[in-house]
């Protein structure tokens, strides 16, 4: 008695399998691919803190940016699939944080000010796609 081959697969089965590697490999080829471009600002006068900080890996771009007191600060990093900015501008008794992050399959952007009597915080962010 013969049994039948149970695992043989169809053509439409292996020419999805193969477009599947394909698209796998492809995706994985981005970030030997990618030229990036990052720049980070923070300055201060008087009485403050800033930091800025910008990365990117592979297709995403992430930026993130803080002032307290008198301080300003950026943050831009850049691929050719994905860009972000972040930046804060703060005096007198403030404080702000900016992050941003693109990625060629979606984007996000949080932002926080905050101010007291006599001062003044703002906070912006972008990001593409």
């Amino acid at each position: 008695m013969m049994v039948k081959n149970a695992f043989r697969s169809r053509p439409s089965t292996k020419l999805a399998l193969c477009l599947a590697l394909v698209l796998m490999v492809s995706l994985l080829a981005i970030p030997s691919r990618t030229n990036a471009q990052v720049t980070a600002t923070a300055t201060t006068s008087g009485f403050g803190a800033a930091f800025g900080y910008a990365q990117t890996i592979g297709g995403i771009s992430y930026a993130q940016a803080g002032s307290i007191g008198n301080g300003t600060a950026t943050a831009t990093g850049v691929t050719p699939w994905s860009s972000a900015f972040a930046a804060t501008f703060t005096s007198g008794p403030a404080a702000a944080m900016s992050m941003s992050i693109g990625s060629p399959f979606g984007s996000a952007v949080n932002v926080q000010a905050v101010s007291f009597w006599g001062g003044f915080a703002t906070a912006i962010g972008a990001a593409t796609p």
